[in-house]
């Protein structure tokens, strides 16, 4: 706060509960003068804190009806910043208030204090953020290396010149041990990445691409998932039409990744025989919305959109291998990183929408 005369405040702005709250609020003690200077009130308990004793009473013997000037002259003649008790710094404010004037004394070495406290959290903070992704990273990596082996292993077994020398309950089991560990090593390499993000290990070098070619080219990689689970997907011809051209302005590697978690997570969530329902938007003019409509398979429609919302994790989600907890999340930071943004919202029946706004090239 400074001194300055450049407000007048009107007598009716400055009732009890104003100057109550801004008191208690702010931590700003006030004076309220009439036109010769006589106190008409005062922040009694907070001054007595701030200011100096004078004649055996704290508050420099301030009291309504009081002539501020006499009592305490340094506040009337220093209006920015005066000495205060215990070697306080006080700064001072003055503004016409009706016929007389309004003081604000605000002690500025405990703002000092509490600002230092507030940088020191953060980096305290920022510290323990970081020993966090380090130990989650190289526990990530501690659980990749042992399941790369496991994994490759029961790949040698399950060679086709090893089939001879299997039981069918052998098979199966390592099969089983296979696929469960597939899954494990994409919720990893999930968990991997979206700690790379939350450390901005990762950057987007954008350029102008067709948008359909992208879409289309990770939707036609999911098509071997789509058609194990007899789940509906296509672009439609109008849709198709309205996008032929449209360029984005994207990191095509990472904007793939984040179209692939997207539909993975999709159809994870959908449940087998669904129908998904694509659609785009070009009312604005600086960027595309494509939204998704789809049915929630087990999950109830808010159990899906309360997840989205609070990034709390559905019940088994990923165990199937084709999305994991992580996929939406890292889905919504990739689609961060290029200015564009994820929402999520109810639809009719067992319905969710999800949409995806992406900025095109200038």
């Amino acid at each position: 706060m400074t001194g300055h005369d450049a407000i007048c405040l009107a007598p009716e702005m400055l009732h009890e509960s104003l100057l109550k709250g801004l008191e208690e609020r702010f931590d700003i003690a006030h004076i309220l003068t009439d036109a010769e200077g006589r106190i008409a009130s005062l922040s009694t308990a907070l001054l007595g804190k701030l200011l100096p004793a004078n004649d055996g009473k704290k508050g420099c013997a301030l009291a309504p009806g009081v002539n501020l000037l006499a009592v305490c002259p340094q506040i009337a003649q220093s209006p920015r910043q005066i000495k205060g008790r215990w070697g306080r710094r006080i700064s001072v404010s003055h503004f016409p208030a009706g016929a007389g004037k309004l003081y604000l004394l605000r002690d500025e070495t405990s703002q000092s204090m509490a600002h230092q406290a507030l940088r020191e959290a953060a980096a305290d903070a920022e510290a323990a953020k970081r020993a966090k992704h380090v130990f989650m990273s190289q526990t990530a990596h501690d659980f990749r290396t042992p399941l790369s082996l496991i994994l490759g292993n029961a790949d040698l077994l399950l060679d086709p010149s090893q089939a001879a020398n299997l039981t069918p309950q052998i098979s199966m089991a390592l099969e089983t041990i296979r696929s469960a560990g597939a899954v494990l090593m994409k919720n990893i390499d999930d968990m991997l990445e979206l700690m790379q993000m939350e450390a901005g290990q990762i950057f987007a070098d954008p350029g102008d691409y067709k948008f359909l070619p992208l879409l289309v080219a990770v939707m036609e990689r999911r098509r071997d998932n789509l058609d194990a689970r007899n789940i509906r997907l296509d672009i439609p011809e109008p849709m198709a039409r309205a996008l032929t051209g449209l360029r984005v302005h994207v990191d095509r590697v990472l904007f793939k990744k984040a179209l692939a978690h997207l539909f993975d997570y999709i159809i994870a969530i959908c449940g087998a025989g669904a129908e998904i329902s694509l659609s785009a938007s070009l009312k604005l003019k600086r960027s595309i919305v494509l939204k998704a409509v789809f049915p929630t398979g087990v999950y109830t429609p808010q159990q899906v959109v309360d997840s989205f919302e609070t990034l709390a994790p559905l019940p088994e989600m990923g165990l199937t291998g084709l999305a994991s907890n992580h996929s939406l999340p890292l889905a919504a930071r990739l689609i961060a990183l290029h200015g564009g943004k994820l929402a999520m919202s109810r639809a009719r029946g067992r319905n969710v929408r999800l949409s995806l706004r992406i900025p095109r090239s200038a």
